[in-house]
């Protein structure tokens, strides 16, 4: 990149974007400080789920949020009247506002929120129909649309810019970041509050025991014992602003997000295509729209499932990518400490991605013990490793092979 393109605000008249504020709630913590540190110090949060009764499943272990008081974070009346995939939400996008010292004033109201989730209320549903003359599981199948995390987000700041759900299974909140950045590039808004929650429910969870894609006791991403999945819960957000208002308001500034790309398989409902053809895509395109060359990838976070098929795709579409540089390459899955979060993580994976740039660590993969001899990168195993990151990829992976990468890049004023 020459100096005159790091410099300017803009690229070929495109507003340029950066991560000004980071939030997030999951089974690692409930702000960003405690999050960092746990996932750094290669913590899990797995235990027995609670949530409804395992009983009749042949798993019991998930990454729930433990212990959740939404009355410690929220005003009474907003946790009374809201499910808990709001309730996340909300206190995930408070901390990201708060984090970027943004007042929402007259002006900011025009900021635009952005949220991803497969799931929304659907716990509470499923809560409603053993409850069906209780008033208050009425009033939480209300909140079961997807839309409602977005429409409340927007009614608890008093904004009034535009409303954005996406759902596209597990890269639905990476993808309403990347729809959060075009908002800004395209100039329609100079602030974006973008991310996404998600809650463990039963249906998920009776899928993934059905299809004997989840782990008894550890998720055990790229590791040549690998059996599946274990289940997480949260929600993140990131405020995303223009390069120039950022600079104007004198924000701390995390990091740029320079691209993000979207591919589609289109090869199975649940298996990803073998050769991992829509990941090798949607990581070029990503490449090709930041400006970055693949020797200026210092990281990736993986979307790193832990199931065979997932964990064998991606590691071959990284060597199609980055041929014999992708041995040179830290990688690491948080999802081997948080769960996989479904429609949440892409974007706890982008703001633990983004930590990665602004600190210059990347988090371990945990419980990696058996090399694989496909599986055969740097995965990071079971510590977290001081290394300078100038830039970075962060994939998520959905159902149905929707692919999407996020770039983000260290912001040298």
């Amino acid at each position: 990149m020459s100096r005159r393109h790091n410099s300017s605000l803009s690229i070929k008249g495109r507003h340029r974007v950066v991560v000004t504020g980071l939030g997030v709630i999951c089974s690692l913590g409930d702000n960003k400080e405690v999050f960092w540190k746990n996932l750094l110090s290669g913590k899990d949060g797995y235990g027995r789920i609670t949530l409804f009764d395992t009983s009749r499943f042949s798993r019991k272990i998930a990454c729930e949020v433990k212990e959740f008081h939404p009355e410690v974070y929220l005003d009474k009346p907003v946790a009374g009247n809201t499910n808990r995939s709001i309730q996340f939400a909300l206190i995930a996008s408070k901390e990201c506002i708060e984090d970027a010292g943004l007042q929402i004033n007259d002006y900011y109201k025009h900021a635009a929120v952005v949220v991803g989730t497969n799931e929304g209320g659907m716990l509470s549903f499923e809560n409603t129909l053993k409850h069906t003359s209780d008033k208050k599981s009425i009033r939480d199948l209300f909140h079961l649309q997807l839309f409602r995390i977005a429409d409340i987000i927007f009614s608890y700041f008093s904004l009034q810019g535009p409303a954005i759900t996406i759902s596209t299974s597990c890269s639905s909140s990476l993808n309403a970041i990347g729809i959060g950045k075009d908002l800004i590039t395209s100039g329609k808004v100079d602030v974006a509050i973008a991310g996404g929650s998600n809650t463990i429910c039963q249906l998920n969870f009776s899928t993934f025991c059905a299809i004997r894609a989840m782990e008894k006791q550890e998720c055990r991403p790229f590791d040549a014992e690998r059996k599946g999945v274990i289940l997480g819960e949260g929600a993140a957000f990131l405020v995303l602003e223009g390069l120039e208002h950022a600079l104007k308001r004198k924000a701390r500034i995390y990091a740029e997000l320079v691209s993000y790309a979207i591919a589609c398989d289109a090869y199975h409902l649940s298996i990803p295509h073998p050769e991992g053809r829509g990941a090798v895509s949607a990581m070029k395109k990503a490449l090709e729209i930041a400006g970055l060359n693949i020797d200026e990838i210092d990281y990736i976070n993986a979307h790193g499932t832990g199931t065979p098929p997932n964990d064998e795709m991606e590691t071959k579409a990284i060597k199609r990518v980055f041929g014999r540089r992708s041995y040179d390459i830290p990688i690491s899955s948080i999802k081997s400490m948080i769960g996989h979060c479904m429609g949440s993580a892409g974007a706890i994976g982008c703001l633990s991605t983004t930590l990665s740039v602004f600190h210059n660590v990347c988090p371990p993969t945990i419980n990696y013990k058996n090399k694989d001899p496909v599986c055969n990168l740097d995965y990071i195993p079971n510590k977290s490793r001081s290394h300078t990151v100038r830039a970075a990829l962060c994939n998520s992976f959905g159902g149905g092979g929707i692919n999407t990468v996020c770039a983000l890049k260290k912001w040298d004023q």
